[in-house]
């Protein structure tokens, strides 16, 4: 008898997932709860958005947000278009938030509003004062060279950030035929996720997993 070969990939495992046990909860908290096949919805949904935005394989993606189905959804995204995602403390201050940016060279920052007393805009903006004139989608900083877009699930007041809403709304032009010609070619060895060290003494340090080390032992 041979033992079954457990998938190496995020979109392997989140498919092996969704057809076992899609109609269970995979995310419950105070407000709602979510389907594993829900899930895989929400995050193909985001998944295509990136891809319309210019994500692909390799693209540097970065994530601010608490726990929760926001946070879940984009990770997933990310993950399925075999993007490399930086996971960012919802502690951060601006100085370390500026040097994990720069550092991993992010490209796509999405990012919860609030969590906590956290005005996460403001942090963004004291990290990056010369966000302030930019636009949406037009990010040109020394600062943070290549980062291009910020989207924020509350853009109000930031006219720097794009909405999450409206990044989802680019989904449309992305078919689900195309996503999984994408998420065909993620591999193990693929560079997946950066979580950065305590910067308790010094700066944040980066540890890189691939898609085989989230799917054996998540970080």
């Amino acid at each position: 008898m041979t033992s079954e070969v457990p998938p190496s990939t995020i979109p392997a495992m989140l498919a092996g997932l969704v057809a076992r046990c899609g109609q269970h909860d995979a995310i419950a908290t105070e407000a709602e709860a979510v389907s594993y096949a829900e899930l895989n919805e929400r995050s193909a949904r985001m998944a295509r958005a990136l891809l319309a935005a210019g994500a692909g394989k390799g693209a540097r993606i970065a994530l601010l947000a608490p726990d929760g189905i926001f946070w879940a959804t984009a990770f997933l995204a990310a993950l399925r278009i075999g993007g490399l995602i930086t996971c960012v403390s919802t502690m951060v201050t601006p100085k370390e938030f500026a040097h994990i940016l720069r550092n991993s060279d992010t490209q796509i920052l999405l990012s919860a509003r609030r969590f906590l007393s956290h005005d996460y805009a403001k942090t963004i903006e004291a990290a990056f004062p010369a966000l302030t004139g930019s636009g949406p989608g037009k990010l040109l900083l020394e600062d943070a060279p290549f980062l291009r877009s910020v989207w924020l699930d509350d853009a109000d007041g930031a006219p720097w950030a794009g909405s999450i809403g409206d990044l989802l709304a680019r989904a449309d032009a992305v078919t689900p035929a195309l996503l999984s010609a994408v998420e065909a070619q993620v591999t193990p060895g693929d560079e997946a996720v950066i979580v950065y060290t305590s910067g308790s003494t010094s700066l944040p340090k980066a540890v890189v997993h691939t898609q085989w080390n989230i799917t054996r032992h998540p970080p």
